[in-house]
C-alpha cells in the first residue's frame, strides 16, 4: 500500500514540476528558442530579413518583424491579461524594448534592461548572444 501511494505522489510531483516548467513563461520562452533559434537564424540569414508576419515556428504564429536598421525580430509567446512574454532574435546583439516602441533602456549590469513609456513598462534580458526574452505590461 505504501509503495502505491509513493509512486501517485512521485508521478503528481512530476505533473506539478512539468506545469511549472511550461507554465512558468521565463522557461517556456527558454524551451522555444533553444527549440527553434537555430531554424530561425537560418531562415533569416538565406533572406536577408526576417520571417514572413504569417510564419509558423513551433506552433507560433504571432510574430512581428521590425525591418529598420538596427532590425529585431520579435516572438510573443504568451499573454496574461495586459502582459507579454516572449523573445526576439536581435542580428546585432542589441537589446530592444517591446515592439521597439521607445530607444531607452536602463540597464542593471546583469544583463537586464528595463524600459517605460507612459503607462506601459516592461524588462529585457540576454539569453545569449543575440538572444533575447522580455516582459512587457501594457
Amino acid at each position: 500500500m505504501k509503495k502505491g501511494k509513493i509512486i501517485l505522489v512521485s508521478f503528481l510531483s512530476l505533473i506539478v514540476i512539468l506545469g511549472c516548467i511550461f507554465y512558468v513563461p521565463q522557461f517556456r520562452v527558454r524551451l522555444f528558442v533553444l527549440s527553434y533559434h537555430e531554424q530561425i537564424e537560418e531562415g533569416i540569414a538565406q533572406n536577408e530579413g526576417v520571417p514572413a508576419s504569417d510564419a509558423l515556428i513551433g506552433g507560433y504564429k504571432y510574430v512581428d518583424t521590425w525591418s529598420e536598421k538596427p532590425r529585431m525580430t520579435e516572438f510573443v509567446l504568451l499573454e496574461y491579461g495586459d502582459n507579454y512574454y516572449g523573445c526576439y532574435y536581435s542580428p546585432e546583439d542589441i537589446p530592444f524594448s517591446f515592439q521597439n516602441i521607445t530607444d531607452t533602456l536602463t540597464e542593471d549590469g546583469k544583463n537586464r534592461w528595463e524600459w517605460q513609456l507612459d503607462e506601459h513598462n516592461g524588462y529585457t534580458s540576454k539569453i545569449f548572444d543575440n538572444w533575447y526574452y522580455f516582459k512587457a505590461i501594457y
